[in-house]
């Protein structure tokens, strides 16, 4: 684990100071990292997870060893609806980023993503219109609601059609308009995030989209490497300190921001290919990695690239950390931390484009 460093344009201000932080899948991936910049800031933060993730314990001791007086941790499921109701009574922020994890068919079984993605939000929607003050709900979504749209090389907007074909983008997808459904009929404060591939340091490479991760491991720990499709396929990718950054400003602005949807992404300016990836990861570790390709997956267009303008408009959120700098970032952390490489290393042993 660590920390990411501190938005410019951010200070230890009161609002973080004076509001409790509920973060939904907190012990995973991303929600460590939010978890880390909010305690960082001097915030209350209660994490509300059920420790399915590869990872989860040892980010939530180093969470812990470091802010443990002002962080909580709760163990539970999204599909409880009283334990949700539980913790979402006592916070002023929900940050949703509890999910049915996303393999290689985009979940174990249909029934676990609906249960976890779809049902999951729906019990954290009406936990925070029960409450005494609802709660600012931010909510973690993905790009693969939009299934495969047209090639843009200028970035998809929010405004494509919707087009849910795996059993992540037809739950999350769910879960999407949930919560926009939620803002508009009954005036709950939620933000939707759409996100495309993130990575970074603390990435086990089971997470949704994590290629970039999944690639970086097994070339890190000398295994071959797969990429199905001619391997030129396009996507912008996002450095998690970036992510983080867009959900701290996300919430920030809520005037300009409640019951509005978003893509986060990297944008035009950071794309990659998988074979732009491995010159990466070849470039940057000195070693030459044994890549094998097999067919393409179905429904994979060859272009996905987020428009994330809107983000910029309206609450003032970029990019900071380009493709070869982020990956550089991640290589380092895996070096640095051979153990996790080594538990990586077998999760990741699924490869996927996606």
């Amino acid at each position: 684990m660590r920390v990411a460093p501190l938005s410019e344009g951010f200070s230890n201000s009161d609002y973080f100071l004076k509001e409790k932080f509920l973060v939904t899948g907190g012990a995973g991936f991303t929600g460590a990292a939010l978890s880390a910049r909010l305690l960082a800031r001097g915030a209350q933060v209660i994490i509300y997870d059920n420790f399915a993730q590869p990872g989860s314990a040892q980010n939530i001791d180093w969470l812990a060893e470091r802010y443990g007086s002002r962080l909580a941790v709760v163990r539970g499921d999204v599909r409880s609806a009283n334990g949700l109701a539980e913790v979402v009574r006592k916070v002023g922020v929900v940050f949703h980023l509890a999910a049915q994890p996303a393999g290689f068919d985009g979940a174990a079984t249909p029934e676990e993503a609906f249960e976890v993605n779809a049902l999951g939000t729906l019990n954290l929607l009406e936990a925070a219109r029960a409450s005494r003050r609802p709660p600012l709900v931010c909510y973690s979504s993905t790009s693969r609601v939009y299934g495969s749209p047209d090639s843009k090389s200028f970035g998809v907007t929010e405004n494509e059609q919707l087009d849910m074909r795996s059993h992540v983008g037809c739950s999350k997808g769910a879960g999407d308009q949930y919560a926009a459904d939620y803002a508009r009929t009954y005036g709950l404060r939620t933000v939707v995030l759409r996100q495309s591939c993130i990575y970074g340091p603390g990435q086990s490479g089971t997470e949704e989209q994590a290629w970039v991760a999944r690639y970086a491991i097994r070339a890190m720990a000398g295994l071959p490497v797969t990429i199905h499709g001619s391997g030129r396929q396009v996507r912008d990718v996002l450095y998690i300190d970036d992510l983080i950054s867009a959900y701290e400003a996300a919430i920030k602005r809520p005037e300009s921001t409640a019951g509005r949807i978003y893509n986060i992404g990297g944008g035009p300016r950071n794309t990659l290919s998988p074979l732009e990836l491995i010159g990466l990861l070849e470039s940057q570790t000195g070693r030459r990695i044994d890549v094998r390709f097999e067919p393409a997956q179905p429904d994979c267009p060859d272009v996905f690239v987020a428009d994330i303008e809107k983000a910029r408009r309206d609450f003032g959120w970029t990019p900071r950390v380009p493709p070869a700098e982020g990956v550089r970032r991640l290589l380092k952390w895996l070096k640095t931390n051979p153990d996790r490489l080594s538990a990586a290393a077998g999760a990741a042993a699924a490869e996927s484009l996606w």
